[in-house]
């Protein structure tokens, strides 16, 4: 049900245009603009209406040391339950509590810096062999799916080792995307996922993923990767004799998940690279010192590393998240009831002057010339307890991406690009195809 907002709140009203209709509007237009100029009206709380309902907005920099160390305020089961109505009651995302702290603790193993970092080689070889085959295809590929398929099928290799069908890794990467892009369809979502396309990927993937569970369980200690690590905690914590279809959601979380993400992170960087050229230029500079075959390499390349803390300053893959307050809170002075909608809008200092200075313009030097980061305005990967799972996963696998094919590789874009944000429900997800031929790289 819609919130019910209180008459009496002192929590300001933000409706630009005076009603429902143009507020929802406003916000539809240009939901960035929209965001910074609540923000900048009425401080880090403030209430408005978009998606057919009021909400209460929390934003800014202490907003986000509020939420994030607050996570016993809110209930993640409501605000979150589409994930769990797809895919099922032990999904991390909606849980909360000591269910929540045993899911990620049973996960953890797969997700350390350490366990990221182990199959380094597979992904660069992956990545590597993948994209020269795309070049010798002479036409254009997709590289919205490309990503997140080259991540599979890297995944798979490596990560959670199975010996998955090439066609198959690529109808899971597809059922990926779309998996997310329903989630946040409201009334239409039903009918979205009822699709005959999205059912018959959906099962194809999970009948994959109990299989692989099933023949690890017959022997758990026959392959050393990050399932096993999870597996092994599963059985600690439930016997010898585990959940099978908890154990299908952690597969999935270490096989599937986050490669749409991380292929969104990818391909922005590309665009806004490829949109102003001399910042490929500037890159190159680090790369083409690089022999190509020392991966530990491209970890100390700071203009890289630049680039891609850029890409997710300006082109955050969720523009806000939305929460449930399980009860009532006050947050500067001000009180939000029990039962609230709640939008936390944790990427706003992305594009606060004061932090980040001429924040519309994509500069990747900022992040050189004065190392200038504030961790608590930077919500890319959200925050405390609650924080993206696969941040060092998606940090390993985006700078070898971008390396391998910078380094060797050009692309040709037939269409220009569009980085226009649309307030799409699911963030700033690319919602449409993104095509480019990949070409070797002229050097002349």
């Amino acid at each position: 049900m819609p919130t019910t907002l209180v008459e009496t709140t002192d929590i300001p009203l933000y409706l630009p245009g005076g009603s429902k209709a143009s507020c929802a509007e406003a916000y539809q237009n240009d939901p960035l603009t929209f965001q910074i100029e609540g923000y900048r009206q009425h401080g880090g709380l403030y209430r408005t209406y978009i998606r057919n309902r009021y909400w209460y907005v929390l934003s800014g920099p202490e907003a986000n040391n509020y939420v994030w160390q607050n996570p016993q305020i809110w209930k993640y089961a409501k605000a979150n339950e589409s994930f769990l109505e797809e895919m099922g009651h032990d999904h991390v995302t909606g849980l909360d509590g000591d269910h929540h702290k045993q899911k990620r603790a049973i996960l953890k193993p797969a997700f350390t810096m350490s366990s990221a970092m182990r199959f380094l080689g597979i992904y660069h070889n992956v990545f590597s062999d993948e994209i020269q085959r795309a070049s010798e295809l002479n036409e254009p590929v997709d590289l919205v799916t490309f990503w997140a398929e080259l991540i599979t099928l890297a995944n798979a290799q490596s990560v959670a080792q199975a010996d998955i069908p090439r066609d198959v890794i690529r109808r899971m990467a597809r059922w990926e995307v779309l998996m997310l892009r329903g989630l946040f369809l409201d009334a239409s979502k039903a009918s979205f996922y009822e699709r005959k396309e999205y059912q018959e990927l959906k099962e194809e993937t999970f009948q994959w993923l109990r299989k692989i569970v099933e023949d690890r369980l017959a022997d758990p200690n026959a392959i050393e990767d990050n399932f096993t690590d999870v597996l092994r905690q599963r059985i600690e914590i439930e016997g010898p004799e585990p959940s099978v279809d908890n154990l299908v959601n952690d597969l999935y979380f270490i096989l599937i998940a986050g490669t749409d993400n991380t292929s969104a992170l990818i391909d922005y960087a590309l665009m806004q690279l490829y949109t102003e050229p001399k910042w490929i230029d500037w890159l190159r500079e680090d790369l083409d010192a690089w022999d190509g075959s020392d991966i530990s390499a491209i970890s100390q390349m700071s203009r890289l590393k630049a680039v891609i803390m850029e890409t997710q300053r300006i082109r955050p893959g969720a523009l806000q998240l939305y929460k449930y307050a399980k009860e009532s809170f006050t947050f500067e002075g001000m009180t939000v009831p029990t039962n609230s909608d709640v939008i936390h809008f944790n990427n706003l200092g992305h594009f606060l002057e004061e932090f980040y200075p001429d924040p519309t313009t994509y500069n990747p030097e900022r992040f050189i010339e004065k190392q200038r980061f504030v961790p608590k305005t930077f919500g890319f990967f959200g925050g405390g307890s609650h924080a993206c799972l696969g941040r060092n996963h998606s940090m390993m696998q985006t700078p070898v991406a971008i390396a391998v094919l910078l380094k060797n590789f050009d692309l040709n874009i037939p269409e220009p690009i569009n980085l226009h944000l649309s307030a799409s429900y699911s963030g700033g997800r690319i919602e449409k195809p993104w095509l480019a031929n990949i070409e070797p790289r002229n050097r002349d």
